[in-house]
């Protein structure tokens, strides 16, 4: 069977969209999937990644359509994501399908069922991922991997009625790594992760090494990628205060269960610090980041800070609560999700020989 992911990555996205689909794709390409992965040559793209994954990649043209940076002022921005039309980016992206393919996953805020619609002439069978349950979507599944929120919309009333919605963290896409348990970080330091998200476009990172670069008993490790505005300052201050600096991680989940806690932007690595039970300052940077971080502290997965509370004081007093935080919380992750929304997939196509 043939799939193609339709997802972007860049500085004013992130990389959490991709990253997401690399762990799907390699879990369907163990099922026999054939894999190929579309995404526009934004500033910050990851097609080098996707392609050293061992997947085949098509490119979208780059745009100098103006973009907005992800903050959480600008966050509706995300309409703008593709720097370009809904309809010229169907057409790019039909043009570069050669032929139809079983399953398309498209993971994009910016794309809802007028583009998937264009692309049914391509396309047998659509997945689409989705956070935000904002717009209407023609798919045969839908996921949305977060904690399910109070009041949020419902996508049964954005879906046509067959689609099958697979909701909650039962389905988070979580890698195979962090179905392994690893020895605790040792005890004479406090040693703590910052990951502020691939793009950090506010620059939260540099914000919080600067106020905590000289706090003593606490040891910071930054990862932030190396072509960040920001890399050669955090690394020049890492060096001197005697932090770590980190550009890139083989194995987040290794790299996570070094430290004793994390700060983090309260994205996807929320679920990852949950799953290895490392007690998180979760710093939403999104209106519907904020209301995950809401529920996750209600979990006892973490404590949240706002962005605009990124002082000296504050955060020292956030994690001094994070030392006594108990991480035996009620988020359960049962890290088969991934398998999970595969298997729903190949029921779907097995329809089509035995319907």
């Amino acid at each position: 069977m043939k799939a193609v992911f339709r997802v972007d990555a860049a500085s004013h996205i992130g990389t959490g969209h991709v990253m997401r689909c690399l762990t799907l794709a390699e879990a369907m390409r163990e099922k026999g999937f054939e894999v190929q992965f579309i995404s526009r040559l934004f500033q910050g793209h990851m097609l080098d990644k996707i392609r050293s994954a061992g997947f085949n990649t098509l490119s979208l043209s780059s745009t100098s359509t103006p973009l907005a940076p992800l903050n959480q002022q600008d966050y509706p921005s995300y309409k703008n994501w593709l720097g370009t039309s809904w309809q010229n980016d169907a057409e790019e992206t039909l043009s570069l399908m050669d032929t139809p393919c079983d399953w398309l996953v498209v993971d994009h805020y910016a794309l809802d069922n007028q583009w998937e619609k264009k692309l049914r002439s391509k396309a047998k069978h659509i997945l689409a991922i989705d956070d935000l349950a904002d717009r209407q979507h023609d798919c045969e599944l839908i996921l949305d991997q977060n904690v399910q929120l109070p009041g949020k919309g419902d996508y049964k009333n954005l879906t046509p009625e067959s689609t099958e919605c697979l909701l909650g963290t039962e389905y988070c896409l979580l890698r195979p790594e962090f179905q392994c348990s690893y020895p605790k970080p040792p005890s004479d330091k406090f040693k703590v992760l910052l990951f502020m998200g691939g793009a950090d476009a506010s620059s939260n990172s540099l914000k919080i090494l600067s106020e905590l670069k000289a706090v003593e008993a606490l040891e910071l490790s930054v990862l932030i990628q190396s072509i960040h505005p920001d890399y050669p300052i955090i690394k020049e201050m890492c060096a001197r205060f005697g932090h770590e600096c980190l550009t890139e991680s083989h194995n987040m989940a290794e790299l996570i269960a070094l430290h004793n806690a994390a700060i983090i932007a309260c994205g996807f690595v929320s679920y990852e610090t949950a799953a290895l039970n490392i007690p998180a300052l979760l710093i939403p940077l999104s209106d519907i980041q904020n209301q995950v971080a809401d529920r996750l502290v209600e979990l006892g997965t973490g404590i949240k800070i706002m962005p605009e509370s990124l002082n000296t004081q504050q955060l020292v007093k956030s994690i001094e609560q994070l030392k006594n935080l108990d991480t035996d919380h009620q988020l359960a992750f049962q890290c088969d999700g991934t398998d999970k929304v595969v298997k729903a997939m190949l029921e779907i196509s097995n329809r089509d020989f035995n319907p």
